[in-house]
């Protein structure tokens, strides 16, 4: 049961545009987390960063949380002077901006480690983030107390991230998850499950990615193969990409809701299955 209550209903939007909300940033908050040494920090543990709605302190609603992870050596922003991105010196750490701004702006509450490597650690860095933002909502002297809708709670992550994602899928207090271009093998699994991945990426091989989605068979799963999109470039194709747009989107369904958004994902009709940039396969529990 969620500690925040009384929230309005969250209204549809459209996941292919910028949400309703205007998005501010906690940068540096949190625990020391992750794995060392760090590929980028070294031996410097990380916290974290938060992206979520501006006016969370009187926006009238409960607002989910969503666990970010990253890919190996990356960030969801640059943090000089160790962190940052510098094509020149091939340096590429801090990418995920635009994926953070936009889930923030549809009006999740995202925590994202800065930890590199976010399939090590005990715990991992993403569960330990979440077991503070937890711990957030039930202190008034926070800033997120009371304002976060505790129950429906949700990861995703890319890369590294996504094999960080798939490798707590059985962890009790998520709703639903979704896996970019990576995978793990999976066990208990008891959330819906979006995997993605980019037709030319070299790095992590569709064919893999597809293996580990047709395992999960007693929960809906969706597999979405991005056929011009390579391992990380769908991030800059703003909010009508296809991995702004589905992330926003699914996480909406699952945890906000927004039955309206259900067309993209489910039914044999869905709106994916009908959009030519990407080639899609749902598992039995999808297709009604």
């Amino acid at each position: 049961m969620s500690s925040c209550t009384g929230g309005k209903a969250f209204p549809t939007a459209n996941p292919a545009a910028a949400g309703p909300f205007e998005v501010a940033a906690d940068k540096g908050v949190g625990p020391l987390a992750g794995y060392t040494p760090d590929p980028i920090y070294g031996d410097q543990q990380q916290r974290f960063n938060i992206y979520r709605p501006k006016n969370l302190a009187n926006s009238g609603y409960c607002h989910p949380i969503l666990v970010w992870a990253n890919g190996h050596t990356d960030n969801p922003e640059p943090n000089a002077p160790l962190c940052v991105v510098d094509s020149g010196a091939n340096k590429w750490c801090g990418q995920y901006l635009p994926m953070m701004n936009h889930l923030a702006s549809h009006g999740f509450v995202v925590i994202a480690s800065l930890s590199t490597t976010t399939s090590k650690g005990d715990p991992l860095p993403t569960i330990a983030g979440l077991n503070w933002i937890l711990q957030q909502a039930e202190d008034p002297s926070s800033a997120y107390y009371h304002r976060l809708d505790t129950a429906n709670i949700g990861q995703l992550g890319h890369s590294e991230g996504a094999m960080s994602t798939c490798m707590v899928a059985s962890e009790p207090r998520y709703k639903a998850l979704a896996a970019l271009c990576g995978t793990r093998t999976l066990s208990g699994v008891h959330t819906p499950m979006l995997f993605f991945c980019g037709g030319k990426d070299t790095v992590v091989n569709c064919d893999g990615v597809r293996d580990v989605f047709l395992t999960v068979k007693d929960q809906p799963a969706f597999f979405i193969d991005e056929l011009n999109s390579d391992h990380g470039s769908w991030v800059y194709q703003g909010a009508k990409g296809v991995s702004l747009s589905l992330a926003a989107a699914w996480f909406r369904v699952h945890l906000m809701g927004d039955t309206a958004n259900r067309k993209y994902f489910y039914g044999s009709g869905c709106t994916f299955c009908t959009d030519s940039r990407v080639k899609v396969e749902q598992n039995s529990l999808m297709t009604q």
